[in-house]
């Protein structure tokens, strides 16, 4: 509906970068069909473009933006029709898209996996970003922002390093591109081991023949998916999940710069018979493996029983004294809490705590949305199927 509404208006562009001829791409204004794996050339030359015919944002750029001079040093050595020829795009059309940028009144970027899991996916990134920049669209209306979060998709941390590339592990994450390597190999420390879930990396990454080559050799794939995909096939054992309209699914982040939106999604259906959603998965191999045991769930139990005050402060009381709950959090409020909710909910049972942290880091703006703490704010999600502000 967004990209037809942008299409049909006169007023607006939209420029797509794409080596298919998408859907998405035969609605733009700009197609620039890059070359697959050419993305940077063709974003370099565009913010070269914006450079050496100053195009920039010069206000923006001197009250907000550090290392401008050096960024701007460099791109104006880049020759735009040499690196258009590289990138595969034809260079009046690649300049007359940076022109575009340059003179909207508003940018919008949106990046996705083509190219954060492509080569080159760091630098990639960067460029793109340089093209808002450099234009001043950042933190206003129609621009870029930083999208608000209910709860972080992965926890902050240092950076380690792969046992066999040594490739940097950022926030638990390593690059996909260099799993074939970690485990293709007569190292000591390879991976062995991989559990994939809702992802199809002999599909989808850029090298799926060396990775369904490295997941054919492990010793343990373990899969869990909605769907017999290409890695599910290559799996030891499948563990089949529900579909997201026979679960409760929320989004852990949102898009609706200022107002900080939450919706969690009721379920529509029973799961298919053979089939659990996946909260029901980690908690059946939590509970095989006895890490927690029924003694140290029992007062949380009991509490649950007793409604949400009495969880609240039993809750915070177990886990100051037990640093087994602490690891396994949201498997003891699965555990504990969620058979005390709602038919079909129980799987939103993390929800408390992380409703728990959002009042005591925001409590100014729980209070302006008009919460009165975190059980209140829990229970406003668990009764609003469409979303709470």
């Amino acid at each position: 509906v967004v990209l037809n509404e942008i299409a049909k208006d006169p007023a607006r562009s939209m420029i797509v970068i794409d080596p298919v001829a998408t859907d998405t791409a035969q609605m733009a204004d700009f197609h620039l069909q890059v070359k697959p794996g050419a993305d940077a050339w063709c974003l370099a030359a565009m913010a070269a473009v914006l450079v050496q015919e100053n195009l920039c944002d010069e206000e923006f750029l001197a009250e907000h933006v550090d290392g401008v001079a050096e960024v701007r040093e460099v791109l104006a050595t880049i020759p735009v029709d040499d690196y258009a020829q590289r990138s595969g795009v034809d260079q009046e059309l690649l300049r007359s898209a940076a022109r575009r940028i340059a003179r909207a009144s508003s940018v919008a970027v949106f990046e996705d996996l083509g190219v954060q899991q492509a080569p080159n996916s760091t630098l990639v990134s960067y460029l793109n970003k340089l093209l808002w920049i450099l234009t001043g669209n950042f933190g206003k209306r129609g621009g870029q922002h930083l999208h608000s979060s209910f709860a972080p998709l992965f926890r902050a941390g240092g950076v380690g390093r792969t046992p066999v590339t040594g490739a940097p592990v950022i926030a638990g994450l390593i690059p996909c591109n260099a799993v074939p390597q970690e485990i293709l190999t007569d190292h000591p420390d390879r991976f062995r081991g991989v559990i994939v879930e809702s992802s199809n990396p002999a599909h989808s990454i850029a090298d799926s023949a060396a990775c369904r080559a490295a997941f054919e050799s492990l010793e343990l794939l373990v899969v869990i998916d909605v769907a017999m995909t290409e890695t599910a096939r290559l799996a030891h054992y499948v563990l089949p999940a529900a579909s997201q309209f026979e679960k409760p699914e929320c989004t852990f982040f949102n898009l609706e710069f200022p107002h900080n939106d939450f919706q969690l999604r009721h379920p529509l259906f029973d799961p298919l018979p053979g089939t659990l959603p996946e909260f029901e998965i980690w908690a059946r191999l939590v509970r095989e493996i006895g890490f927690v045991s029924d003694e140290d769930l029992h007062p949380l139990r009991e509490a649950a029983s007793q409604g949400r005050e009495a969880y609240t402060q039993a809750f915070f009381a177990e886990v100051a004294g037990n640093p087994a709950l602490v690891k396994a959090l949201p498997y003891v409020l699965y555990e504990t809490l969620g058979p005390t909710l709602p038919e079909g909910l129980a799987g939103a049972a993390a929800l408390w705590g992380l409703a728990q942290k959002t009042a005591v880091t925001y409590p100014d703006a729980v209070r302006r949305a008009g919460y009165a703490d975190g059980n209140a704010l829990f229970d406003a999600i668990l009764e609003s199927p469409s979303g709470i502000t």
